[in-house]
């Protein structure tokens, strides 16, 4: 059975460069309230977090129905089975679209929610991509991915809760307390919050909060079978202080820093910094 893997730009494969056969992505709609942009085609990272800079209000959304049935439509030609793994169930409203496109075409359709976005997506994506052209039945390489995903959790630093608040993430009344007492809040996203994003702690200053995050990752059991990943928006001073800290309490751990992708920026606000970390695959 030919098995094509289609995720979204959420996952950052563009801005990494990164180009698999058998791996496709769609792209996000980033809006202005205005324009509408296609994530990575239309709009870069640069550009979208330079627009909210200038104080434009940007969101994310799912990819059009359209462009879904146009890929979905021309995969049905080559491949006998789709298997998506998009942006988390909890995040977006993407994973159900996909299935709806995929029964109106008649195209045999799995999925993994791999409860969040960027690298953790990515990651997912491609192992699953090597294990199936390494010849790995669809159902082993589900549970192999899956366990990955239920293994993964994403913890973010914000500047503040405005953003989110402002784009329906969380509270109001959460993100006006936040910014009257000038706290430093961290959120969370994995399996354990349904792949939503959720207020893990709040504290008074960027070096207070990085030291929980780093004890939070200790405590999720990250270690040398883990990978990581810093995701930040125009806040790599930030990042790589972040950085050094995961390097010395997890020396043996693969980790690496970049741009975070502006379907989460726009979110998180600019100053953000992300961390992630993941299971390798139990093979």
């Amino acid at each position: 059975m030919k098995v094509a893997v289609v995720t979204d730009s959420s996952c950052g494969m563009r801005q990494l460069n990164i180009e698999m056969e058998g791996l496709y992505m769609l792209p996000l709609q980033i809006t202005d309230g205005v324009n509408n942009y296609l994530e990575g085609e239309t709009i870069t990272n640069d550009q979208c977090y330079q627009m909210m800079f200038m104080g434009k209000h940007m969101m994310s959304a799912q990819p059009s129905l359209g462009r879904i049935e146009e890929l979905f439509t021309q995969l049905k030609e080559e491949y006998d089975h789709i298997l998506g793994i998009p942006l988390g169930r909890g995040l977006s409203g993407t994973l159900e679209l996909m299935t709806t496109v995929a029964k109106s075409l008649d195209i045999p359709f799995s999925e993994v929610d791999c409860y969040s976005m960027a690298n953790n997506q990515l990651v997912c994506s491609m192992t699953a991509r090597q294990l199936l052209d390494q010849g790995k039945d669809l159902d082993e390489v589900l549970k192999i991915v899956r366990e990955m995903a239920d293994q993964s959790i994403s913890l973010i630093y914000a500047e503040d809760l405005k953003l989110f608040a402002r784009n329906g993430r969380t509270t109001a009344l959460a993100a006006t307390i936040g910014g009257f007492l000038n706290i430093k809040p961290v959120l969370v996203i994995r399996k354990e919050t349904a792949g939503k994003i959720d207020i893990l702690f709040k504290e008074r200053t960027i070096h207070k909060a990085f030291v929980r995050i780093v004890e939070e990752m200790e405590k999720f059991g990250v270690d040398e079978n883990y990978e990581m990943c810093i995701g930040h928006a125009w806040s790599k001073e930030n990042a790589e202080l972040l950085a050094s800290m995961f390097n010395k309490r997890f020396p043996n751990t693969k980790l690496y820093v970049t741009d975070l992708i502006c379907s989460g920026g726009v979110n998180a606000g600019l100053g953000c910094v992300a961390s992630q970390a993941i299971r390798k695959p139990k093979l």
